[in-house]
């Protein structure tokens, strides 16, 4: 019995560490370029603060890339607000898991530089 306990323990410590590990390692980074056309806060219970870039050459339809942003990072949002429809290089990370609480993607913006 006491190695059932013992063993049980174990089992549960490395779920949960497991479990930690994927939800806030980085698994790459990375930086895109394009048109910031999309950004803001979503959701009902959980908010949280989504956007999408156009990866193009001069304003043409091109591939949509959808992101977010942590909520507690407030003066990143800040320049995302104001930086609507403007070229931008945004530098991020990718997580392993998608956790619907955090964001609505697996890609969380760490910084904003705005192109010339």
């Amino acid at each position: 019995m006491k190695y059932v306990k013992i063993a049980l323990l174990v089992i549960i410590l490395l779920a949960v560490g497991v479990g930690v590990f994927t939800t806030m390692a980085t698994y790459s980074t990375s930086a895109r370029v394009g048109q910031l056309y999309k950004f803001g806060e979503k959701g009902m219970l959980f908010k949280t603060y989504e956007g999408e870039l156009n990866i193009s050459t001069k304003g043409a339809l091109g591939e949509k890339w959808s992101f977010s942003v942590n909520g507690n990072d407030k003066e990143l949002i800040k320049q995302l607000n104001d930086a609507m429809g403007k070229e931008v290089k945004l530098d991020y990370n990718e997580k392993y898991v998608k956790m619907s609480w955090a964001g609505d993607t697996k890609y969380f913006i760490t910084k904003m530089e705005k192109i010339q």
